[in-house]
């Protein structure tokens, strides 16, 4: 998803009307709403970037100090060791880890003198919270301390000193394609095959490891490991504040696109004869295909943000028609795909089986008014679609249909200030860069089977949908289509079952 203003781009992470409705597909078998995502979901593939990237941020931290505060500032005939030290300690010393380091000990000066030495800031708080009795007494210091780390990491610790770090060759953003042509030929968004994009989660795996460094610090420190619960709450919160404190850029050298059916057969092989691949750029590279940049890509946006990739998969691909976005009249019902990376990151990363991760995602909304972008470098303004689909960094390049499952623009740029406030590119320009390398978007025979299986299963012609679908079982994406003819059997009460 594409950064504009106080935004992102639509990674990440990030769609036909009948003529009477005003989109011009004349002649077209109406397609019901309810099928467009079936329809449309093996058209949509997922873009993964792989290139140099360089990491600039604190690979550490420590706990913020305090001097502790005494009521009773007279000296104790110690130097800056004021009388009431040795009250508070009297008082609190079978409360303190580091009492038994000097109980045995004939050096009560030294003692005093580490009472007199600054204090984390939580240990503090922690002492004037249970004397004011705003935390309950049974709270071990432990506890309380993982609580305020996981609620608000930056008022108690300090970011160590900033340092770079190098990776050569690893995957560090994703975004979305959809095919257009039965040669091979996907649209997607040029800011996925520049150097100045990259994923949030991309940074947030370069710092885990400074993450759990500091959580065993803190672990010491406080003397008690978190509670599970606790630790996933504490390791996202040190995450995300190390992130925000971090710096990145790539330098693109390859895209690749990612297939179901690879996705499958390694997830099978891993399942059955393999141990768990811990590099997650070998997993990606198994389970994708290289794609090829054809053509010059448009301006990154605000620029005209189209990129044209090409894959050695001909006559493979389920291919989505094109409309017309010049007649696409306001509020017109869209269907926004995509594989957001928001949908199976963040908090819910781990909790989905690797499959689950690369199947695509659809976002309802309306194309509503029209408005004018600054365009790139050469000043080019055009006009973009407001779209209010709920879309998200990894939408990037997604197709955006409308209820007769023709493809009327793009995602590019959503707005994270303001849900709903997104940006989509119109479909008539992408088209330009087609026409500039001679690319005509023929969808092919299969793909005419699979939209013909789409329009008679919303028509509840089953048989027929069947017999539709049985012509493009051999193409990719075939988990979609495998879903559909079980479909078609369960609710015509067919025979068979495909697997």
């Amino acid at each position: 998803m594409t950064v504009f203003s106080n935004s992102l781009r639509a990674g990440a992470a990030a769609f036909g009307f009948i003529l009477v409705a005003g989109c011009g597909h004349s002649g077209d078998v109406p397609m019901k709403a309810s099928c467009v995502e079936a329809y449309a979901s093996p058209g949509v593939l997922r873009v993964q970037d792989f290139g140099d990237i360089e990491i600039a941020g604190p690979t550490g931290a420590f706990l913020r100090k305090q001097r502790r505060e005494y009521s009773d500032d007279s000296e104790t005939g110690i130097p800056g060791v004021p009388s009431s030290a040795e009250k508070w300690l009297n008082k609190y010393q079978h409360g303190l880890p580091e009492w038994q380091k000097y109980s045995d000990s004939k050096r009560p000066g030294a003692m005093l003198r580490w009472l007199s030495a600054p204090l984390s800031l939580l240990a503090n708080q922690y002492d004037a919270d249970v004397k004011s009795e705003i935390i309950e007494s049974a709270t071990t210091f432990a506890e309380y301390c993982w609580e305020k780390i996981a609620d608000d990491p930056g008022r108690y610790l300090t970011a160590a000193p900033t340092e770079t770090r190098a990776y050569a060759n690893v995957c560090y953003a994703s975004g979305s394609a959809f095919a257009v042509s039965h040669e091979g030929y996907l649209l997607t968004n040029a800011h996925l095959v520049s150097d100045d994009y990259m994923d949030a989660e991309t940074v947030e795996a370069c710092v885990a490891p400074d993450v759990d460094r500091i959580l065993a610090a803190l672990t010491t420190e406080f003397g008690e490991e978190p509670g599970p619960d606790m630790r996933h709450r504490v390791w996202r919160s040190l995450d995300r504040w190390l992130t925000a404190q971090t710096t990145a850029k790539a330098r693109f050298k390859e895209a690749r696109v990612v297939l179901d059916s690879l996705v499958k057969e390694q997830a099978n092989r891993k399942l059955l004869i393999e141990p768990h691949v811990d590099d997650p750029n070998l997993r990606i590279r198994n389970i994708s295909v290289h794609a090829e940049v054809v053509g010059p890509p448009g301006d990154v946006f605000p620029g005209k943000d189209v990129a044209i990739l090409k894959v050695d998969l001909q006559d493979e691909l389920i291919c989505l028609p094109l409309g017309d976005s010049d007649l696409v009249p306001d509020h017109t019902p869209i269907h926004a795909l995509g594989f957001p990376g928001a949908a199976t990151g963040g908090d819910l990363e781990g909790e989905m089986t690797e499959d689950a991760k690369y199947r695509v995602i659809t976002n309802p909304g309306k194309l509503d008014t029209r408005l004018t972008m600054k365009g790139g470098p050469s000043g080019d303004q055009w006009q973009g679609f407001h779209m209010d689909a709920l879309i998200n960094q990894g939408d990037s390049g997604g197709p955006v249909l409308d209820d007769s499952g023709y493809v009327v623009a793009m995602n590019v740029a959503g707005n994270t200030q303001a849900a709903g406030q997104n940006i989509a590119i119109p479909i008539n320009i992408a088209k330009v860069f087609l026409a500039n390398i001679k690319v005509k978007p023929l969808v092919g025979a299969g793909s005419e089977h699979w939209r013909r299986g789409q329009q008679l299963f919303g028509q509840k012609d089953y048989a027929g949908a069947l017999a539709e679908f049985e012509e493009v079982k051999g193409m990719q994406q075939s988990s979609y289509i495998l879903e559909m003819q079980n479909q078609c059997r369960r609710l015509g009460n067919l025979s068979g079952d495909a697997n």
